[in-house]
């Protein structure tokens, strides 16, 4: 098992912002459609909340952190494969170098 705490899990949030303007070529700055993959949107109704690094849909509820966005990207579920799938040449451009290396500690510790 690997070995996740709160403050681990926390320290990977801020990746959000990074991850939508690559991967989605969203501009976090203004509205854009929902990523909620049930949610038919045709007007943008979904914004980066930059205080709690998580997207919100004003249309449907929805709240996302950067784990479910993963999970919707890459139809993963389990929060370490979501972990492990930030960990990817195409993610380490937009991460710090802090960031990574709490990731790679994250991968390489096992809880006994």
């Amino acid at each position: 098992m690997y070995l996740f705490d709160k403050d681990r899990i926390d320290a990977a949030k801020p990746l959000l912002a990074d991850y939508l303007e690559q991967h989605h070529n969203i501009n976090i700055r203004k509205r854009f459609n929902c990523l909620n993959p049930d949610h038919d949107d045709i007007h943008p109704s979904m914004a980066y909340d930059r205080k709690n690094h998580r997207c919100i849909c004003f249309s449907c509820q929805c709240k996302y952190d950067i784990f479910d966005v993963v999970g919707i990207d890459y139809h993963i579920s389990d929060t370490i494969e979501k972990f492990k799938k930030l960990y990817t040449p195409q993610t380490k451009k937009t991460c710090t170098e802090e960031t990574m290396d709490l990731i790679k500690r994250c991968l390489n510790e096992k809880a006994y």
